[in-house]
């Protein structure tokens, strides 16, 4: 059974806060509750004033500066049935004709069940639903206190406000250390979310997650990379799409090649079996490659 852990208080940014440290054990399962995006708890009350509160500092003391740690997601339990999201596509996606405004305009609010979520129009719930996919958006280890400070609205290749959709229940993170001593936040759970967050949000919710950590000291990527449904995921970061795609391909292929001792055959199979993942179109570009597991894991 899962340790549950109390929150007292939230942060928006991915840093050493010694005062507030919870310790963790290597393998043991926590639970612990998150805030939706604009702060407010399974009862719809105001809790945090900023933007993607982080639920945390967790700290596993058995892992140095250069380790891995893995963070495999056991459970995503959403605490409320009341989703909160923005009114509909970003107006940057479209042509003018069929831009609207998306900022400053009304949270749209949905009813979240066990396996669909349905959107309020104009107060009445209309009669068509979208899939239940629970994910979690923020997620990254802190920094040094000489390291710049990432809040909980950015994101780099160690990670941050990621709003990826395969981090997911039975998902396996494997997040860059970047102390002596793993600290990290969890936060901003989605019920469900486009690919790219192209609405400017997911369907916003509070939860309860449950998850474990495991140091890795000698694994396949030194970068972050994501396990999940039998797939694995290498990330690209970049000011541009090429860029990104670049960096998540050199990674991917490096991987491969490490694992089986054959560049040319390396280069066939990701040639024939990568998928591109658009996790976000800009500040930074971020994609993932996805391949088969089996590649890289006999």
């Amino acid at each position: 059974m899962a340790r549950k852990i109390e929150i007292p208080c939230f942060f928006s940014h991915f840093q050493k806060e010694q005062s507030f440290a919870i310790d963790i054990d290597e393998q043991e399962d926590i639970s612990f509750r998150t805030l939706d995006n604009l702060g407010y708890n399974d009862e719809l009350d105001k809790e945090f004033e900023e933007l993607n509160p982080l639920s945390g500092p967790f700290l596993l003391k058995n892992a140095i500066r250069g380790d891995l740690i893995e963070i495999t997601i056991k459970n995503i339990h959403i605490t409320r049935d009341i989703g909160l999201s923005s009114c509909g596509i970003l107006p940057k996606y479209l042509k003018k004709n069929n831009a609207l405004p998306i900022l400053g305009e009304e949270v749209v609010f949905w009813k979240v069940e066990d396996k669909v979520c349905t959107p309020f129009i104009c107060e009445k719930i209309t009669n068509q639903s979208i899939k239940l996919t629970p994910s979690i958006g923020c997620i990254r280890c802190s920094g040094d206190e000489n390291d710049k400070i990432i809040s909980s609205l950015e994101c780099d290749e160690y990670g941050g406000n990621l709003d990826f959709i395969k981090l997911n229940e039975n998902a396996k993170i494997y997040l860059p250390v970047l102390t002596n001593n793993a600290w990290f936040y969890i936060g901003d759970v989605h019920a469900a979310q486009s690919e790219a967050e192209i609405g400017g949000s997911g369907i916003e919710v509070s939860a309860e997650v449950t998850l474990s950590v495991s140091v890795v000291k000698n694994g396949l990527s030194k970068k972050m990379h994501l396990l999940e449904n039998n797939n694995i995921h290498f990330f690209g970061f970049g000011n541009n799409l090429s860029h990104s795609l670049k960096s998540a391909f050199d990674e991917a292929l490096s991987c491969l090649r490490k694992k089986n001792g054959n560049d040319a055959l390396s280069r066939l199979l990701i040639s024939q079996s990568a998928k591109i993942n658009v996790i976000k179109l800009e500040s930074p570009v971020i994609v993932s490659i996805s391949l088969e597991q089996s590649l890289y894991f006999k």
